[in-house]
């Protein structure tokens, strides 16, 4: 087999696996000289895809995203090395593979002859199924075919380092690839390419803000490229900075100029995703499924499932996400097959009830099973957190989701992507919340928060009304307030409905502990308007038991005990404990404030039944009172001083003084139904003052309602307290 190729000014060392051009070496990297040996091998010959990926990488699991990425790098460096554009040396056969369009001259040095017909590509051996793998995002894979189509020439160590940096990150090196890539523009800061490219590792580690001072950098050294470069490189960086709907509209010029090329409308489809602009993303799936004869492609069916989600629309989503799934595995897309399977999972939750966990946890379990497999740690890790978000909706605040969330934190620490790690000590302060750890939950969200904002991510909509709910139940009610109203305008400009009327839902428990039941009631009818309109089963049924809760306490029991009913009727539905215990207190207050204690008895005791402290106690707070509430108002005095005790001490161990608050109300109380009247007032008095200071206002009034209830009694006896 000969050793040395001429094609043009070019020179290609087989033996030594070197390029060269006019006597000067050539940077390409390993696997990019390798695939260019096999094409000027084979010259005028349509080289098939799967023919160059098994030749190149043999057996090593790749996608094919990486071919497309070498061949670049193999274009540009004969673009620049001789006076003809790299795309005139090898040409695309679309959906087929590559042909090597210049003559060759193949030359041995040893004395026997060359061959005079081109060399056929050894026939791939049989094999598995091929694996693609595809980066986290569509747009964040767009960065690197976008830094390969943007670089300026610069100089031989620059080049190298930059093509080792790009070889790392398909390999998915990130902090190598890190490394490489400031090494390349600190030899050359004109490289627009490599800066580039920098932004988008800086992107996958989660470290916005880096990322988006190096997608600046290129961005300022993209004059003198060509308009559709251009417009490729500023739209990264509109992305980077979270300026979607702005990006989109620069894609959509680039796609236009590309002759409406796959990959270009694939990242442009992705951007209008994440921008949120449904009606827009149907529109360009339409014209991309009409125009590329590409109706099966995993990526354009996974693209049609994210459309459905972003609209709410989770029956929509389901048999979306199966067909991607499907298409994902005979097209042998690793990543694709992992998100839908994600997807498919939380869709049929949303879509149905906690019913559809079994079959979903399944699913997550394919999807994590399938990245330990490939022994690719972003996608494991990414895998994990979806099997926590899972967990989160069927079994929260089990050890099984903590376990998860840690295993995946462990991941992305040690991959250096720490801003990676956000979310997930969001979802584990969350789990301290369950256990009743208020203090243990706000210091990992506000890591969370910090780690968030520290590598530039946008941090208000998520984290902000979350912070402001432990300062409700901290006691805060002002900063409370304004955390959650931040937060709440934060997920409006997104357009977010779903964290909108998750930070609604505590607007009136803060108007109600401030003495305003009337605003309380008119909020929560706002909230479970919001729940209505986005349509999801269990959001309603939340609303209409908190509804009702705020009613009674009103003083509307009539309407609260049919919300409540109603509340009771959907949670049974939905299969989930911790739902009708929360609608069984509802249905138990509504019944105390008709006079009904009967009813309220029965309902409140079926509540504690279902979730008695210790037992999830930030759930159990509110069964807690409620029925304490009943046993007083029964005259179980024994029975509903144990349970005031055990609440007591539950909020004081868990720092939650709103509860803490409410608790002691309800022991004055039960000192007075005791008789023991001084002591009641003084303890009334006391819990007034107290909540007075700290906005507290309806504990306040009921305070003063027990020492008016004194007032109006006979003068106490000498044995009173």
């Amino acid at each position: 087999m000969p050793d040395l190729y001429l094609f043009g000014s070019f020179e290609l060392d087989a033996a030594e696996l070197r390029l060269t051009s006019g006597g000067q070496p050539v940077a390409l990297t390993g696997r990019a000289l390798d695939t260019l040996l096999v094409l000027v091998r084979n010259p005028g010959r349509l080289v098939t895809r799967d023919e160059l990926l098994t030749a190149v990488w043999g057996e090593t699991i790749v996608e094919e995203g990486n071919l497309h990425w070498t061949i670049s790098l193999v274009r540009r460096a004969l673009g620049q090395g001789s006076q003809g554009a790299g795309e005139s040396w090898i040409e695309t056969v679309r959906g087929r593979g590559y042909r090597f369009l210049a003559p060759v001259e193949a030359v041995a040095r040893d004395p026997a002859p060359a061959s005079p017909g081109p060399e056929p590509v050894v026939p791939p051996a049989p094999h598995r199924p091929r694996v693609a793998f595809r980066w986290p995002t569509a747009a964040a894979a767009a960065l690197v075919l976008l830094s390969l189509a943007a670089a300026k020439p610069g100089g031989p160590q620059a080049q190298k380092l930059y093509a080792e940096g790009l070889e790392r990150m398909q390999r998915m090196e990130v902090m190598g690839a890190v490394e490489s890539l400031r090494a390349a523009v600190a030899a050359d800061p004109d490289l627009p390419g490599g800066w580039l490219a920098l932004a988008r590792a800086y992107d996958l580690l989660g470290s916005s803000r880096l990322a988006e001072d190096a997608a600046l950098q290129a961005r300022e050294r993209s004059q003198g490229l060509p308009e559709g470069q251009k417009l490729a490189i500023e739209a990264a960086y509109l992305s980077i900075t979270r300026r979607h709907g702005e990006a989109a509209r620069l894609l959509r010029r680039a796609y236009e100029l590309s002759h409406h090329r796959l990959d270009d409308g694939l990242t442009l489809l992705e951007t209008l995703i994440q921008a949120r602009q449904a009606s827009e993303a149907r529109a360009l799936l339409i014209e991309l499924r009409r125009e590329q004869a590409a109706a099966t492609d995993a990526r354009l069916l996974l693209s049609d499932a994210l459309i459905f989600e972003l609209q709410e629309d989770y029956a929509g989503s389901l048999p979306a996400a199966e067909k991607a799934l499907a298409a994902a595995r005979r097209q042998g897309m690793a990543e694709i097959e992992i998100r839908a399977l994600g997807l498919l999972a939380i869709s049929r939750i949303r879509a149905g009830t906690t019913a559809a966990c079994g079959r979903s946890a399944d699913d997550v379990a394919v999807a994590r099973r399938r990245a330990e497999g490939l022994g690719h740690r972003f996608l494991l890790a990414r895998a994990l957190q979806t099997q926590g978000n899972l967990l989160s909706e069927c079994r929260p605040g089990t050890a099984e989701q903590e376990k998860v969330e840690q295993e995946a934190v462990a991941i992305y620490r040690d991959l250096g992507a720490l801003g990676k790690t956000a979310p997930l000590l969001y979802n584990l302060g969350g789990i301290r919340l369950d256990e009743g750890d208020l203090l243990g939950a706000d210091r990992l969200m506000r890591e969370a928060f910090e780690t968030c904002r520290a590598h530039g991510l946008a941090c208000e909509e998520r984290f902000l009304h979350p912070l402001g709910v432990n300062r409700l139940h901290r006691g805060e009610l002002g900063e409370a307030r304004r955390l959650i109203e931040e937060g709440l305008l934060r997920n409006r400009e997104k357009g977010n409905r779903r964290r909108m009327a998750e930070a609604m839902s505590f607007l009136p428990d803060i108007a109600a502990w401030s003495g305003d039941l009337t605003r309380a009631v008119e909020l929560q009818h706002q909230v479970l308007a919001l729940r209505q309109e986005i349509g999801l089963p269990e959001g309603i049924a939340w609303a209409h038991s908190d509804t009702a809760f705020w009613l009674a306490e009103a003083g509307h029991g009539a309407e609260a005990r049919e919300e409540a009913r109603r509340a009771v009727a959907l949670a049974q539905k939905q299969g989930e404990i911790s739902l009708e215990a929360f609608a069984r207190t509802g249905l138990a207050s509504a019944h105390l404030g008709l006079g009904d204690l009967a009813a309220a008895d029965r309902e409140s005791a079926r509540a504690l039944a279902l979730l008695a402290p210790p037992r999830l106690p930030i759930a159990s707070f509110p069964v807690w009172r409620v029925r304490a509430r009943v046993l007083l108002a029964r005259g179980k005095l024994d029975a509903a001083e144990a349970l005031i005790e055990e609440g007591l001490r539950l909020a004081r161990a868990g720092g939650f003084v709103a509860y803490e608050l409410d608790g002691r109300l309800l022991r004055a109380r039960l000192t007075l139904a005791r008789g023991r009247r001084s002591e009641a007032r003084e303890l009334a008095a006391d819990l007034a003052a107290e909540a007075r200071a700290k906005g507290f206002g309806l504990i306040a009034e009921r305070c003063a309602a027990i020492g008016g209830r004194i007032d109006r009694s006979a003068p106490p006896s000498r044995h009173d307290g």
